[in-house]
C-alpha cells in the first residue's frame, strides 16, 4: 500500500448546500437508468450516495483551487453518468477519480468492475467526511488499488482497504 499523499482539508460550508442541490438533480437525471438495471438500484440510498459523491468532489476541487493548482472537473451533471475522469490536474495530465466515504466508513472502497474496465484515469482521490467543514482524503495510484483485498458490497465485489490499516 503506497499513499502518493494524505491530510486534511477545511472547507467552506456552501459546498455542501451545493451537494445537495447537484445530488438530488443527479438522482433525478438517472432515475429511468436505475429503474432499468438492477446493478445501479440503491433504492432509498440512490439520492444520498450522489450528494455524497458531488460532495467529494466539490470539497477536491477546492481544495485544488485554494492550493493554486490548476485542474478541470467533468461536468457535475449530465443526463448520463460519467464514466471517466472526475478531476484532471493540468499541465501533467493526472486523471483522478474522488470517492467520497462516510464519516463512519471502516473501508476505502472502489468497485471491482468498474476499476478494471476503467482506462481513463490514473489516480484515485478518497475524500471522507469528517464534520460539516472537514475532510479527510488519501490519493493512490490507479495500479496501487488493484493490489487491494476484494470483498462482496451490498451490490458488487470491491476492492478494499481497511481505513485503520493505513
Amino acid at each position: 500500500m503506497l499513499i502518493e499523499k494524505s491530510g486534511l482539508i477545511d472547507y467552506p460550508p456552501f459546498i455542501h448546500e451545493c451537494a445537495v442541490y447537484i445530488g438530488k438533480l443527479r438522482d433525478l437525471y438517472n432515475y429511468d437508468m436505475n429503474e432499468e438495471a438492477e446493478r445501479f438500484k440503491r433504492g432509498d440510498r440512490s439520492e444520498y450516495v450522489n450528494i455524497l459523491g458531488v460532495k467529494g468532489e466539490l470539497i477536491y476541487s477546492y481544495y485544488l483551487q485554494s492550493k493554486g493548482i490548476k485542474h478541470n472537473t467533468a461536468k457535475l451533471l449530465s443526463n448520463r453518468p460519467v464514466s471517466s475522469w472526475d478531476i484532471k490536474i493540468k499541465g501533467i495530465n493526472k486523471k483522478i477519480d474522488v470517492k467520497t466515504i462516510r464519516t463512519d466508513a471502516p473501508d476505502l472502497l472502489v468497485n471491482k468492475e468498474a476499476h478494471l474496465k476503467t482506462k481513463d484515469i490514473d489516480t484515485y482521490v478518497f475524500v471522507q467526511l469528517i464534520n460539516d467543514d472537514t475532510a479527510r482524503y488519501w490519493v493512490f495510484k490507479y495500479d496501487d488499488v488493484s493490489n487491494w483485498g476484494i470483498k462482496n458490497v451490498k451490490y458488487t465485489d470491491a476492492y478494499y482497504l481497511n481505513i485503520e490499516n493505513i
